[in-house]
C-alpha cells in the first residue's frame, strides 16, 4: 500500500478557490489577464484580483533542480511526478490501457553521507502522437475551469515562499522554478512496501474548510466531464473507468484533498454545473474499478 512518509518540500503560491455559478460560459476571457499563461515581459504577477497562470516550462523531475538537494537527505529509490502516476494507476482492463510512452531515467545519486545509490526517475508521459476531438476539448476545457475558478478568489491562501514548515535545499542561483507566484509545487515522500518514492505534483487550488486536517484548508483539484450530448433537464454522462482511475489517485497523493468537478456541455461551452467529490464518492465500495 502506498503509504505517505512526509512532505519535504513547497514551493510557489496556491491560489482560492471559490464556488463558480452554474450556467457560466466556459471560455477563455478576452482580457489577457484572464489567460492561463504567463503575463507578458514586466507585467506585474499579480494583480489587485490573484489570478492563476501556467507557470513557464517547469521541468521534467529527472531535471528538477530542486529534486538532487532533497534525496542528498532523504534517500529514494524512485522519484516520479503526478502525471506519470495518474498513467500508471490507470491502467486496467483486458489490453492494460489506455497506452503511453513515459521516460524512465537511471542516475547514480551521492548522498549527504557519502553513499552512492541508484534512483529510477519516472517522468510524465510523453504527448500523444494523435488526439481525438475528445481528449482535445478535455485539455481546453480543463485549463479554462481551473483559470475560472482560481480568478473567482481574490487571496492567496497558502504562501509556500512565507509559510517556510520545510527548510530549503541549496540550489545554483540561476535555478528555475524562482517565480512560482500563481503556481506551486510539492515534494513528498511515500512508502510502498520496502521502496522510498518522491512525489512531485502541483495543488490547484484551496478552500476554507474546518473539516480539513490541512489548517482548515481544503486542497482542492479542478476537472471538468465532458457532456457532449446533454439537454437541459437530461441526464448527464456516466463517469467512465478511466475518469475515476485518474480523479481517485490525483486526490490520493494530495494532501486530504477534494475535486471541484465542472460539468460542461460541449455545444454551447457552458458550465452546467459544478461538484464536489471526496475519494469515496470518486471511488465508491462498489465500482467498475478494480
Amino acid at each position: 500500500m502506498l503509504k505517505h512518509a512526509q512532505t519535504l518540500l513547497e514551493r510557489g503560491a496556491c491560489l482560492e478557490y471559490r464556488d463558480l455559478p452554474a450556467n457560466v460560459r466556459a471560455s477563455v476571457p478576452a482580457d489577457l489577464d484572464c489567460l492561463p499563461l504567463e503575463p507578458s515581459a514586466g507585467a506585474e504577477i499579480l494583480s489587485t484580483v490573484s489570478r492563476w497562470r501556467r507557470a513557464n516550462a517547469i521541468p521534467t523531475v529527472s531535471e528538477d533542480p530542486w529534486i538532487l538537494p532533497l534525496l542528498e537527505n532523504h534517500p529514494a529509490d524512485v522519484v516520479i511526478s503526478s502525471g506519470a502516476m495518474v498513467a500508471l494507476f490507470n491502467t486496467h482492463g483486458e489490453d492494460f490501457g489506455p497506452h503511453w510512452d513515459i521516460p524512465v531515467i537511471v542516475k547514480e545519486i551521492v548522498s549527504a553521507k557519502g553513499e552512492t545509490r541508484r534512483v529510477v526517475f519516472i517522468d510524465k508521459p510523453l504527448l500523444k502522437q494523435g488526439m481525438s476531438v475528445r481528449e482535445k476539448n478535455q485539455v481546453y476545457y480543463d485549463a479554462v475551469f481551473e483559470s475560472l475558478s482560481a480568478t473567482s478568489g481574490t487571496d492567496i491562501k497558502v504562501d509556500f515562499e512565507t509559510r517556510k514548515e520545510h527548510p530549503e535545499p541549496a540550489v545554483p542561483q540561476e535555478a528555475p522554478l524562482k517565480d512560482l507566484a500563481c503556481e506551486n509545487l510539492t515534494y513528498n515522500l511515500w512508502t510502498f512496501g520496502s521502496l522510498q518514492i518522491l512525489i512531485r505534483c502541483k495543488i490547484h487550488g484551496v478552500t476554507k474548510d474546518p473539516t480539513s486536517k490541512y489548517n482548515q484548508l481544503r486542497m482542492v483539484g479542478m476537472k471538468t466531464k465532458l457532456e457532449m450530448d446533454y439537454e437541459t433537464g437530461g441526464a448527464t454522462e456516466e463517469v467512465t473507468i478511466d475518469e475515476t482511475a485518474r480523479w481517485w489517485i490525483y486526490s490520493y497523493i494530495r494532501p486530504d484533498a477534494h475535486l471541484i468537478l465542472g460539468r460542461v456541455d460541449v455545444r454551447t461551452s457552458q458550465i452546467i454545473s459544478v461538484e464536489r467529490w471526496d475519494m469515496r464518492r470518486i471511488m465508491p465500495t462498489v465500482c467498475a474499478y478494480k
